[in-house]
């Protein structure tokens, strides 16, 4: 991890490209939409290792319960109440007004139904089934399934059961978001696809989309750090740590106005790596990361928008919120760990990487509704509105639309 000066124009390369992966999704997404089953399960046996039954059963739920301590258990139940509460409130307001004569509404219905892609692999994410499945049951969505890599982890069981999903799989990579996509003899093809994966799921879920819904398309996990001189680099280092273990691609990006705050930040990462026990992943993904000086708060703030960053923790004097143009999610002052966002506080931890911050937000109650609009017209409407219709039609030179007015 090196310390560099912030250049107006400073570029940090974000680590993969799914050029190459897409190639190597692009048959087995095929091949799952002509063969079904088959497919699925000569796939979860070459990546997997796994030859048992595609869908789990009531059973495999209730013995997860004997398998996890009552505080995880009570844990989990709380940190779904509270996601469940702030996504209550962003439940949209229907519209309904009166102009020119003219009743106008906009409603907001639910997506039918929902498949939810839970990683595997390196940790086990209850966490991914709450912040997909909570606001997918605030939103009324009638259908939702879950589809995880095996051996399932009794975790994931019990957020599902908790969150009032019942319906989950044990298939994972490309070969689960093209079932989920397409359907198959035993996996229902949902309306919309959401949750994080690694970068065959991403490649997946861009080839499928147009058949089906998606939420984004995802890359590593990434957290960018505006750090002033009073900022402490004890937290800015477990912060970066923090990201960094998610996987060998993770991204973990320092922005300081101080040079010593810079150098002690590096002590603090070397002596806790060698403390970790995911020691490895940690210095693949630290290899990505980047330490960089910048002679204002101003500059730091500006290359923070630009980068729009994942997730961006602000540990400054100034209160500069406001000024935040492109980010994820904000995590601001010394006790706001993004691990509060990542599991528990309320918000969604499913969020926009690679700089998409730009122009899209993080999974939220949207995601999951579709907004139908309506009119209802009576004669004074008709009599105010229709010369305008008329001749608009006409001009575009389209007649039978100025007729279905002209003639009412």
């Amino acid at each position: 991890m090196e310390i560099s000066r912030l250049e107006k124009d400073e570029e940090v390369e974000r680590p993969v490209d799914l050029g190459e992966v897409t190639k190597t999704v692009a048959p087995i997404v095929e091949d799952v939409r002509k063969n079904g089953d088959t497919a699925v399960l000569e796939y979860s046996k070459r990546f997997d290792d796994y030859k048992g039954k595609i869908q789990i059963q009531p059973g495999d739920i209730r013995k997860a319960y004997t398998q996890v301590d009552e505080d995880t258990l009570n844990a989990i139940r709380k940190a779904y109440e509270n996601i469940k509460a702030f996504h209550k409130a962003q439940i949209p307001k229907d519209i309904n007004m009166l102009l020119n004569g003219v009743e106008l509404g906009q409603t907001a219905r639910a997506i039918e139904s929902i498949g939810i892609y839970v990683p595997g692999g390196k940790a086990a994410y209850v966490s991914t089934v709450l912040m997909c499945a909570a606001p997918a049951r605030v939103a009324g969505v009638n259908q939702i399934v879950i589809c995880t890599p095996p051996p399932v982890s009794p975790l994931v069981l019990l957020a599902a059961d908790i969150c009032g999903v019942s319906t989950v799989y044990a298939v994972g990579g490309a070969q689960a978001i093209a079932a989920m996509a397409y359907g198959t003899e035993t996996i229902p093809k949902v309306d919309k696809i959401v949750g994080p994966g690694n970068a065959y799921v991403a490649a997946a879920k861009k080839l499928v989309f147009g058949d089906v819904g998606i939420d984004s398309i995802a890359g590593p996990s990434e957290v960018l750090i505006i750090a002033d001189e009073q900022a402490e680099p004890k937290t800015i280092a477990l912060e970066m740590l923090a990201q960094a273990e998610h996987d060998e691609n993770a991204l973990s990006v320092l922005v300081t106005t101080s040079e010593k705050v810079a150098k002690q930040t590096v002590e603090e990462v070397k002596k806790r790596t060698a403390e970790c026990d995911r020691k490895e992943i940690l210095e693949k993904s630290l290899a990505n990361s980047r330490i960089l000086i910048a002679s204002s708060i101003d500059d730091a703030i500006g290359f923070s928008n630009r980068f729009a960053p994942e997730h961006l923790v602000i540990l400054t004097k100034q209160d500069i919120l406001d000024r935040i143009k492109s980010a994820g999610s904000v995590f601001i002052g010394n006790y706001a760990s993004v691990a509060f966002g990542d599991y528990c506080s309320g918000t969604n931890h499913v969020l926009p990487t690679s700089g998409s911050a730009r122009f899209q937000s993080g999974l939220n109650l949207d995601q999951f509704m579709k907004k139908l609009t309506w009119q209802r017209i009576g004669e004074g409407g008709y009599r105010q509105l229709s010369d305008i219709a008329v001749k608009l039609a006409k001009s575009e030179g389209l007649y039978m639309h100025a007729k279905a007015v002209e003639e009412r």
